[in-house]
């Protein structure tokens, strides 16, 4: 088995997410060429380059999924943190607000029903 001169030089990717989008890409290049390269060829295309860059396996893409889970996780706990502490500093400083139970509404909302001049400029 020769490899190609060009995957020879290439950088070997080494991450899920790397391989990932490496294959990705090599059948989407594929798939433009159909009209000259035909099945057999293709196939043997794969299973050379798979012999150098290992296609990604679907545990390896599970994996993957629950850690761009997890990450989304920890953003999206942080953004509603700093939004609590946000509206908690509000309702500190804004008579009105501290007043009344708002609910779910907006802090822009809440502040303009009740006059709160603070509405404006957030």
């Amino acid at each position: 088995m020769s490899t190609s001169p060009a995957l020879a030089r290439s950088e070997v990717p080494q991450t899920v997410e790397a391989r990932l989008v490496f294959w990705q890409r090599l059948h989407d290049r594929l798939a433009k060429l159909a009209n000259r390269v035909d099945a057999t060829a293709q196939a043997k295309i794969f299973g050379d380059i798979h012999a150098k860059i290992p296609m990604v396996m679907l545990d390896e893409q599970r994996g993957l999924q629950l850690r761009n889970a997890e990450s989304d996780e920890q953003f999206w706990t942080s953004m509603r943190g700093m939004a609590e502490d946000n509206l908690a500093g509000h309702q500190e400083n804004c008579g009105p607000c501290r007043a009344l139970d708002h609910g779910r509404q907006t802090r822009y909302q809440r502040c303009r029903r009740q006059g709160c001049d603070r509405s404006k400029s957030d």
